[in-house]
């Protein structure tokens, strides 16, 4: 099913032209992003059901992700694709939000071991929102 895929964008900056990975554009708050949707599929149930079920996606060339902000979006695919990006705590709760809405295993993982390993983030926080 993936034996397509390839390494991981190194440069997110490729995600916003085209690339020799992308075959699919994702439309978050306005903006496209052009993605592999194996990688994703791989790395998230959501995108595999949704590029690979019975879903109208499965068939679309650009798809809208409704009701996410680019720039939190941006630090999940970041997550996903290269894996450099450092979860701080103004970053935790975005990051938490995706990765359980789009099923990122792995990046929930990071998020989590963050959470475990910060004493200075407020839990009363930490509750209200997750």
């Amino acid at each position: 099913l993936f034996s397509n895929v390839q390494t991981p964008i190194l440069d997110l900056s490729k995600l916003t032209s085209p690339n020799e990975m992308g075959n699919v554009t994702l439309v978050v708050g306005g903006r496209k992003l052009l993605v592999s949707k194996e990688y994703l599929a791989i790395h998230s149930p959501f995108f595999a059901a949704m590029f690979y079920g019975k879903f109208a996606e499965k068939r679309k060339e650009e798809v809208e992700i409704k009701g996410v902000i680019y720039e939190e979006f941006l630090d999940l695919l970041h997550l996903i694709f290269v894996r450099t990006l450092e979860i701080t705590n103004r970053t935790l709760l975005h990051v938490l939000k995706l990765a359980d809405r789009f099923q990122t295993e792995s990046v929930m993982d990071l998020a989590l071991k963050h959470l475990a390993q910060t004493n200075g983030f407020d839990t009363a926080k930490k509750t209200s929102h997750c």
